[in-house]
């Protein structure tokens, strides 16, 4: 049975990459709800909770891969987000980095505890993207 389309949902313009359109469509209120009312492990069940599944090709569980990780025990942890579509004819991240960066970015901020470091880009994508 198909889903409820949630994402996405919004007219791409010129301006729809920026960070004052994703505000105005309600960007960046879930990470400023996590970071008022949510521990980590919150987090990871609230992901658990909605079966959010990974992109890969077993469809695992995110929730189930989150759980394994413990964000308060004093060692340092790495998000990486791969955008490299390596592989021809693959857009699908390359659309989110160009009409979606903060989407993407929102996302990591909350999956990773608020615990940033160091964000790369690929120079193949065009400098809006990046």
């Amino acid at each position: 049975m198909p889903g409820k389309q949630l994402l996405m949902t919004f007219p791409v313009t010129a301006t729809s990459h920026t960070l004052a359109d994703y505000r105005a469509r309600g960007g960046y209120a879930t990470l400023a709800k996590a970071l008022r009312e949510l521990q980590p492990e919150d987090v990871t069940k609230e992901v658990t909770t909605a079966g959010l599944l990974g992109h890969g090709g077993a469809a695992f569980s995110a929730g189930r891969k989150w759980s394994v990780v413990h964000l308060n025990d004093g060692q340092p942890h790495y998000l990486c987000a791969n955008a490299d579509e390596g592989e021809p004819g693959t857009f699908k991240d390359r659309w989110i980095l160009e009409h979606a960066p903060h989407l993407l970015l929102e996302s990591m901020l909350i999956a990773s505890g608020v615990s940033v470091r160091k964000a790369l880009s690929s120079a193949a994508y065009p400098p809006r993207a990046r």
